[in-house]
C-alpha cells in the first residue's frame, strides 16, 4: 500500500501536468453554425481543437466546462464547414458555372437561344460561355448544330458545355477564336460531322476547349 501511494502522486502529478501543457494548445471554435460533415449531417455551436485534431463538437457552453483552459475564437454569426475535398462533384467548374449561362432544364435548341439572348444582355466577357444542356431533355433528341448559334451570335464566340462534361457546343465565331481546324484528329476527344460538315459539337473536349472557358 506504502508503494502505491507515490506511484499515483506520481500519477496524478504527472497527468496534471500534460493536461496544462495540453490546453495550451486546446482552441475552442464558435459560430452560429458548424456543419460537422458526418454521416448525420450534424450541426453544433462548437468545436474544440488540440493540435489541429478534433477533439470535441457539441454545445458551446459544454465545450467551454470540459476545456475551461482553452483559447476561444468566435466567428460569431458565420458559418463553418469542414475542408472540401472534391471527390466528384467537380466544385471549382460549379464556381464558374456561377457566371455563366444556366442550361439546365431547357426543352429544345430554341429554348437554349432565348437564355443565351438575355444571359449576352448581362455580361460583359468576350465569349458567351453557358453550361448545363442535354438534348436528352429535348423532343428531337438530335444534337444541335452552330446554325442556330450562327444566326443568333455571327460575331460573339459561343462555348455551351453539355450537362455531363464530355460534349460541347460551339459556333463559326468560336471556331475562328480559337483558330481551330476541325479535321485534325484530337487525342482524347473528336469533332463531330455530318454530311461532311462539322456540327459545332465536340465531344470529350481537348484542354484547349477548357481554355475557353477562361476566356473574357
Amino acid at each position: 500500500m506504502q508503494r502505491v501511494i507515490p506511484f499515483l502522486l506520481i500519477f496524478l502529478f504527472g497527468f496534471k501536468t500534460f493536461s496544462k501543457l495540453s490546453a495550451q494548445n486546446e482552441i475552442i471554435y464558435t459560430a452560429k453554425k458548424i456543419y460537422v460533415g458526418d454521416t448525420a449531417m450534424k450541426v453544433v455551436e462548437s468545436v474544440v481543437c488540440d493540435n489541429d485534431k478534433i477533439i470535441f463538437t457539441g454545445l458551446a457552453e459544454l465545450a467551454r466546462a470540459l476545456y475551461p483552459k482553452a483559447k476561444t475564437v468566435d466567428f460569431k454569426n458565420q458559418f463553418m464547414y469542414p475542408g472540401f475535398i472534391d471527390a466528384h462533384c467537380h466544385f471549382l467548374a460549379w464556381c464558374r458555372g456561377l457566371k455563366e449561362a444556366d442550361l439546365v432544364g431547357t426543352n429544345s435548341e430554341k429554348e437554349v437561344i432565348k437564355r443565351l439572348s438575355k444571359f449576352a444582355k448581362t455580361t460583359k466577357r468576350g465569349w458567351i460561355v453557358g453550361r448545363g444542356w442535354d438534348q436528352n431533355d429535348w423532343k428531337n433528341k438530335n444534337y444541335p448544330t452552330l446554325a442556330s448559334l450562327d444566326k443568333a451570335f455571327p460575331n460573339t464566340p459561343v462555348f455551351l458545355k453539355r450537362i455531363d462534361g464530355h460534349a460541347a457546343w460551339i459556333n463559326s465565331a468560336a471556331v475562328k477564336a480559337l483558330n481551330l481546324d476541325v479535321t485534325q484528329t484530337v487525342n482524347g476527344g473528336e469533332f463531330i460531322f455530318k454530311d461532311g460538315t462539322f456540327t459545332g459539337i465536340l465531344k470529350w473536349p481537348h484542354q484547349q476547349w477548357n481554355d475557353a472557358r477562361r476566356c473574357s
